[in-house]
Order: structure tokens, then C-alpha cells, then sequence
């Protein structure tokens, strides 16, 4: 029992740290990825996998998709606690960042993931990679 507690309250403490998107590309990604598609097509591909499988689940998140200079940014938030209320309603941490930049021949995207515990494969991943 007291196992259970100290890997509950540990997991609990990770889910209430947050990282920006630049610190995640301060990393190596986690995975690359190259494409004959363009960055468009390819994110908007990404954005809706993602958007499907966090709708899954009510308590899980968003999606938020960026058009940059480049190409787009594409992340998947989880939701933490409310700093003003307490409510856990609030998407806080970044799970997972895909920057999908147009090449000149089609696209390269860079996947990060922070810190999520996966048992098995991880949809995040297999979306990404069913999107090239």
C-alpha cells in the first residue's frame, strides 16, 4: 500500500510540471520523420489523429495546431489544475510536439513527447507516423 502511494503521489507531482515548446526542442526529438507531402497536409493529418484519440477521453485535453514561418506546430496538451480556481480544466502541460517543416521535396516533422508513461504503442507515435 505505501508502494502504491509514492508512485501515485510521484506521478501526481510529474503531471504538474510544465515545459514550453522551446524547451522540448532544446532536446534531440524523440523521433523524425520525412514525407513527399507538404507540412500542411501533413499537420492537418496529425492535428485531426490527435484530436481523435484525445477525444476519447473528456479529462485528457487539447489540440492546438500553429502555422509558423516555416511550416506548423502541431501539440497535444493535458489538462492540470487551475491555478486561479483549482479545477483541473486547464490545459497546462505539453505532452507531445510535432513541428512539421516543408522541405524541397515535401516535409520533415520532429516529434517530442514529455514525459508520459505509455504501455504499449503509443498512439501519439503511430499517428504521426501514419500521417507521412
Amino acid at each position: 500500500m505505501k508502494k502504491l502511494i509514492i508512485a501515485t503521489v510521484a506521478v501526481l507531482s510529474i503531471s504538474a510540471c510544465s515545459v514550453s515548446p522551446d524547451e522540448m526542442r532544446a532536446n534531440e526529438p524523440d523521433q523524425v520523420f520525412s514525407s513527399l507531402k507538404d507540412a500542411r497536409e501533413v499537420s492537418i493529418c496529425i492535428a485531426n489523429k490527435w484530436e481523435a484519440w484525445v477525444n476519447k477521453f473528456n479529462d485528457w485535453g487539447v489540440v492546438k495546431s500553429t502555422e509558423k514561418t516555416d511550416g506548423y506546430s502541431v501539440s497535444a496538451l493535458k489538462y492540470g489544475p487551475n491555478p486561479d480556481d483549482g479545477t483541473a480544466r486547464k490545459p497546462m502541460t505539453i505532452n507531445y510536439l510535432a513541428d512539421v517543416e516543408n522541405k524541397n521535396t515535401g516535409s520533415e516533422t520532429r516529434l517530442y513527447q514529455y514525459l508520459s508513461l505509455n504501455l504499449g504503442g503509443n498512439p501519439f507515435f503511430a499517428a504521426v507516423a501514419a500521417c507521412q
